[in-house]
């Protein structure tokens, strides 16, 4: 994958304007304390306390997500996930002590699918007044944990700075809406988001014919070493190739090489479509900065105009990097892109998010 331009993150003035917009592109990414904070193009921001979990390990964990939207009439959720055997929320403990009866009501217990094999909990709270008195009990205490002989704790500690660092990417200090420390100033005072840029639709493209794919194939093989006997000390296995009809004109080329149990090294070129197969260049949005390039894995489907990309941390899927662009036309423009550190247990629709864009249907 192509590297990204630094994206720069704004220094934000602590005073918010009502006539002011907040700019498109900020992905933020940070990790404390066993938090993650990750703010997306679009401001909206994540606070996630996930542990690593071992396989062989005995399961009992906690993990707290705090959703902030961006904007004025931005959301605010809190999700509760315990992987262990099934629990009354009335057993948690803030700092040693019960948690209050209206609190434990605001809990919102979500069904687990149910060809899952995790033992799995998950609570939410919607509610936005709840939300916001569970989220100021949370950053005024140190932990909150479910007892037992082997208790599962989310470490509260390093929360009220990672909320007020949401505040400032979403200039919400002052307003009753802040996260860290409400103020008095109207949610109308939070700046709004300008709306995505609108995307390209993608054009379709005719399939390669068996002479093409023969031909391209062929090219990108004359480029690669001779490869070496299985005998030799230094032998790896020959890279493997895939092509894809991208135009009328070009063709997308994938090259693996050193592939292991479940990732690869690879590059991406184009490369055209009649002889003598030459490269071409190819446009490609970059990843946010701090991801990964050239590992894992990558699928590209002509019938949609959809590259995903995938870097798994461990076999069963619970921790790396996944991303998605749609092609336009022109260019493949990055429409997803999440990155979960800590092999924690969760699934990729809980990883944190740094990029979200909707592209358009064909129609």
């Amino acid at each position: 994958m192509l590297r990204a331009v630094v994206l720069s993150l704004l220094v934000l003035g602590a005073a918010p304007c009502l006539a002011r917009e907040l700019p498109e592109q900020a992905p933020l990414w940070l990790q404390q304390e066993g938090w993650i904070s990750a703010c997306n193009n679009r401001r909206d921001c994540q606070l996630l306390y996930a542990p690593n979990i071992e396989l062989a390990e005995p399961v009992n964990h906690l993990t707290l997500l705090i959703r902030s939207q961006a904007g004025p009439e931005g959301q605010l959720q809190l999700q509760l996930e315990h992987q262990g055997a099934p629990f009354d929320p009335a057993a948690l403990r803030l700092d040693g002590q019960p948690l209050d009866p209206g609190l434990l009501a605001a809990l919102v217990q979500e069904q687990e699918s149910a060809d899952s094999t995790r033992q799995q909990q998950y609570f939410r709270v919607d509610d936005q007044p709840l939300a916001r008195q569970w989220l100021a009990r949370l950053r005024s205490r140190q932990v909150l944990e479910l007892p037992g002989e082997q208790p599962a704790q989310v470490l509260l500690k390093g929360l009220p700075d990672l909320l007020q660092g949401v505040d400032q990417v979403q200039q919400r200090q002052g307003t009753v809406s802040a996260l860290a420390a409400p103020g008095e100033q109207p949610r109308s005072a939070v700046p709004g988001v300008r709306p995505a840029q609108a995307m390209r639709p993608y054009p379709g493209v005719k399939p390669l014919g068996t002479r093409e794919r023969a031909g391209l194939l062929a090219a990108v093989q004359a480029t690669l070493p001779a490869p070496k006997a299985e005998e030799d000390d230094d032998y790896v296995m020959p890279p493997r190739i895939e092509v894809y009809p991208l135009t009328a004109q070009q063709a997308l080329v994938f090259e693996f090489s050193d592939c292991g149990a479940y990732i690869c090294l690879f590059d991406i070129s184009s490369r055209s479509r009649t002889a003598p197969y030459a490269l071409q260049p190819l446009q490609m949005q970059a990843l946010p900065e701090g991801s990964v390039d050239h590992a894992g894995g990558i699928n590209y489907y002509p019938e949609t105009g959809v590259l995903s990309s995938f870097l798994m941390g461990r076999g069963v899927g619970d921790c790396g990097e996944m991303a998605s662009w749609h092609f336009d036309g022109q260019a493949f423009q990055l429409t997803d892109y999440r990155r979960m550190p800590s092999c924690s247990g969760l699934g990729y629709e809980h990883w944190p998010v740094l990029w979200s864009a909707e592209a358009p249907k064909r129609p």
